[in-house]
């Protein structure tokens, strides 16, 4: 984890941990994500999430990289999306809120140039034309045309882990 002061008091962005093989990325992606989250005991899941893909078919499985930001801010999501890796999928806590789209089409661009999976958001996504030309997979709590900051405080990567797994379905 990042404990040196070039970061404002506020940041945080922890180190990328180990990741898992691609055999056993591509085994999680052909198993059906219920019988995931019944062997994670059932604990594991997020409800009142739609797809703004266009894509019923598609499946997202890859190593996470997490976010915590702000209600409408999105500073750290920019940095996220720069120190993902392709196949990463980007899950951002934006508190479920509305108001404030965290991220459209510029990023959606960023995201597919990088080889991104896909976005899972707690929060608003904007340009949904955009993300229904599909390319790069997005899961989110709603969509909004008001656009986002860039200046709160937020946290980035937590370790990596199979907690993330069941995120490949269509939720």
């Amino acid at each position: 984890m990042t404990t040196d002061n070039r970061w404002p008091a506020g940041y945080f962005i922890g180190q990328r941990g180990s990741l898992p093989d691609v055999e056993t990325i591509d085994a999680f992606r052909r198993l059906p994500v219920l019988n995931i989250g019944d062997c994670m005991g059932r604990s594991c899941g997020a409800s009142g999430l739609q797809a703004y893909h266009n894509n019923p078919q598609h499946v997202l499985c890859g190593p996470a990289l997490t976010v915590k930001v702000r209600p409408g801010d999105n500073l750290m999501i920019h940095k996220a999306i720069e120190m993902d890796q392709p196949g990463d999928v980007l899950v951002i806590d934006g508190s479920g809120d509305l108001t404030q789209a965290l991220i459209g089409g510029l990023m959606r661009t960023s995201a597919l140039a990088k080889g991104i999976a896909g976005f899972v958001i707690d929060g608003a996504i904007r340009d949904i034309n955009e993300w229904a030309e599909g390319g790069v997979a997005l899961w989110a709590r709603g969509n909004t045309l008001r656009g986002p900051q860039r200046k709160a405080l937020a946290r980035s990567t937590s370790p990596y882990s199979a907690r993330v797994w069941w995120w490949h379905q269509a939720i």
